[in-house]
């Protein structure tokens, strides 16, 4: 009996350690990329090292990533070097996502609401236009409410359906995060769920239109996002699969002067999206897109900041 326990503990312990060092190995090739650029800044939100960068001059605007722990603010780079020509630009990666800080927290709609506020309070200093990527339209619209002062304009570029938004944590989703959230078994469940070749097939199968448009760096950026501070974006994944971040936003859209919205046309669901958002907000002004899907910053990034350029006009 003890020789059996013996040897269940020591196969536990080498399949913990060998775990562990997968993981390891896992996140070092990933940085090993060295695609994301690190001649950013800090600002400090709530005990967390928030990474941001400026380039330009003029009137103030924050481009914010989708709230995906693969994405950061290089989903923006090809659409900033067009408009750092007439605008401050200001790139944000939010806590949980790329070369910020990832803690071990329960993250929320209003979390990230209050570190756009306090972004745009402490950095900025102005009144500024945002646009906001896919699932961050929701913590954008409600810094749009709670905090009118802080916006000129709200940009929503493909968010999500707002019927998504309202699902709310069961027993099944909060078994998720738990395990998610696990040093080594939710490590590694995470590694597996981000690795290369996943990633690569979102970008091929949901992400772009055209196949052939996939650029290696890029899903090589997304990789390196992913892994960046020992893929402790696992705890922001497991507060999305935990449906910890949904909110209702139909009231807060209801009230709001300052919304554009623009949709790819060949994103899958774009039609309801943008029946959904026509019919939740009162004022509204939106334009469509055509040759991408949900990434056309990085598809068609000419085609999006010509859109853009005539809301910020």
């Amino acid at each position: 009996m003890n020789k059996n326990l013996k040897k269940c503990a020591f196969l536990g312990l080498f399949t913990g350690a060998s775990i562990f060092g997968l993981n390891t190995l896992i996140d070092r090739n990933a940085e090993s990329k060295n695609v994301l650029s690190q001649q950013g800044r800090f600002f400090r939100f709530r005990d967390t090292d928030v990474y941001y960068s400026v380039r330009g001059s003029g009137e103030p605007l924050l481009l914010i990533h989708d709230l995906l722990p693969q994405s950061c603010g290089y989903e923006w780079e090809k659409v900033r070097r067009r408009l750092e020509k007439t605008n401050r630009v200001f790139v944000l990666d939010l806590p949980g996502c790329g070369r910020s800080e990832k803690p071990w927290l329960t993250y929320t709609t209003f979390y990230f609401t209050e570190c756009i506020h306090e972004f745009i309070k402490q950095i900025i200093r102005d009144k500024t236009i945002v646009a906001a990527s896919g699932a961050s339209a929701f913590p954008a619209i409600l810094t749009d409410k709670m905090y009118p002062e802080d916006m000129k304009k709200l940009i929503l570029v493909n968010p999500e359906r707002l019927a998504v938004s309202e699902q709310t944590p069961d027993k099944y989703h909060k078994m998720i995060k738990y395990l998610l959230h696990l040093p080594i078994t939710g490590r590694f469940i995470y590694n597996i769920e981000m690795s290369e070749a996943n990633l690569n097939a979102l970008f091929h199968e949901v992400y772009y239109h055209r196949r052939s448009a996939v650029d290696g760096r890029v899903v090589a950026a997304f990789y390196e996002a992913a892994h960046k501070r020992n893929s402790n974006g696992r705890h922001l994944l497991a507060s999305i699969r935990g449906k910890y971040l949904n909110a209702n936003v139909r009231n807060a859209l209801s009230s709001l002067s300052n919304l554009c919205l623009i949709i790819s046309r060949d994103r899958k669901g774009s039609y309801k999206i943008l029946t959904e958002y026509k019919k939740a907000a009162k004022n509204i002004e939106t334009a469509q897109i055509s040759g991408s899907r949900n990434l056309p910053m990085l598809e068609t990034p000419e085609k999006l900041a010509e859109v853009m350029k005539l809301f910020l006009s």
